[in-house]
């Protein structure tokens, strides 16, 4: 193991292990330092406009980290209505449901912006929603309603795993934390799929350090988190293959995956 630990970056060391309960547990020091970050972003947010160019993950991190920092719910449920303006809410729009990626952007141009933003507002509902206010809670539900309408219709293809599998993610904790179980079935089947599609095509985005980074990420969050039982053990299966695959094509001298990349 010790030989393992310097062959492979922290950052994608971390998931491997398997959390029992995903929960984040912060030390005081962390907790303090959370605290300090989100004290300092707030201005951004406090003001009657948002700088054009700001994007919606900035909303959504702000979100999730003063969420978990017990920060003030009457400023959390600012920047949730800011979020909500980032929102497609046309239901006439392909794009119904998904978010702008940037603040003055009239028109959704990338269409993974849900996915992104998803898989950090999904945990505010799952474990830190007692925190908020009840318009913040009103608030953000209705985002996160909206949204999983905008990651059903986002069509991603099998191949492009790093988002499939993101997408894979969100289906399963939206339809699970909102009570809505034919979200979640379509996450589950859509993790069948995957495992197949690799099993038979290996990993198509391959020994790619950005994209085995966020598979890796996203197979280990439902790993953590899914509800089925089956489904977790699936995710594991996942990790297992593309850390054999990390493993096998480590560069230890230059200490990076070696190869061709994807």
């Amino acid at each position: 193991m010790n030989l393992l630990r310097k062959a492979i970056p922290l950052l994608l060391l971390a998931t491997l292990s398997f959390a029992q309960d995903p929960r984040w547990k912060p030390t005081p020091a962390q907790l303090e330092a959370l605290k300090q970050r989100v004290e300092g972003q707030w201005p951004k947010f406090a003001g009657d406009d948002l700088k054009k160019g700001m994007g919606s993950q900035e909303a959504s991190s702000f979100i999730l980290n003063a969420a978990a920092a017990s920060y003030d719910p009457a400023r959390i449920e600012r920047v949730i209505e800011w979020l909500a303006r980032f929102q497609d809410t046309n239901r006439a729009s392909r794009t119904y449901g998904n978010f702008n990626w940037y603040w003055g952007d009239t028109k959704i141009t990338d269409a993974n912006a849900v996915q992104f933003n998803e898989r950090l507002i999904v945990f505010v509902w799952m474990h830190y929603r007692d925190r908020l206010n009840d318009a913040g809670r009103a608030k953000l539900e209705a985002i996160l309603k909206l949204a999983a309408e905008g990651v059903r219709r986002q069509s991603v293809r099998v191949s492009y795993s790093n988002i499939f599998l993101m997408k894979i993610f969100n289906l399963i904790a939206l339809g699970e934390a909102l009570g809505l179980p034919r979200v979640a079935d379509e996450g589950y089947r859509a993790l069948d799929r995957w495992l197949a599609f690799t099993w038979e095509h290996g990993a198509t985005e391959y020994l790619s350090p950005t994209y085995y980074a966020v598979d890796l990420e996203n197979l280990a969050l439902v790993r953590n988190c899914a509800r089925n039982p089956e489904a977790r053990a699936s995710a594991e299966q996942g990790l297992v293959y593309l850390w054999a695959d990390t493993m096998l094509n480590w560069y230890a001298p230059a200490g990076r995956l070696g190869g061709a990349h994807s």
